[in-house]
């Protein structure tokens, strides 16, 4: 009967065991994820900024082009007309008129 019991154990006499500890493992899983998620956030928050930087760029280059069809075609008002530089019409980063 003990040989049987020495079998279904799973136990070797004389060899030592290693125990997981789940509660280190945890905190470890549990600190990646948060890090994992800060890091998508500022990614998001990185390309979202790329996007508004690109849209007013694009409003920027769109209001000198603007500028300069009238300039050419003598519509504008010589004491406002810009002389096709960025100067003038830009759009600032929240989105007024400088």
């Amino acid at each position: 009967m003990a040989a049987n019991s020495f079998y279904n154990s799973g136990k070797i006499p004389g060899q030592a065991q290693i125990r997981r500890d789940d509660s280190t493992d945890q905190g470890q899983a549990t600190n990646l994820i948060q890090e994992t998620g800060t890091q998508v956030k500022n990614m998001a928050q990185g390309a979202a900024q790329g996007a508004v930087n690109v849209a007013h760029g694009a409003a920027n280059m769109a209001q000198n082009t603007a500028e300069a069809v009238k300039n050419t075609l003598g519509m504008n008002d010589p004491s406002t007309a810009t002389t096709g530089t960025a100067a003038g019409g830009n759009i600032t980063e929240s989105g007024s008129k400088i």
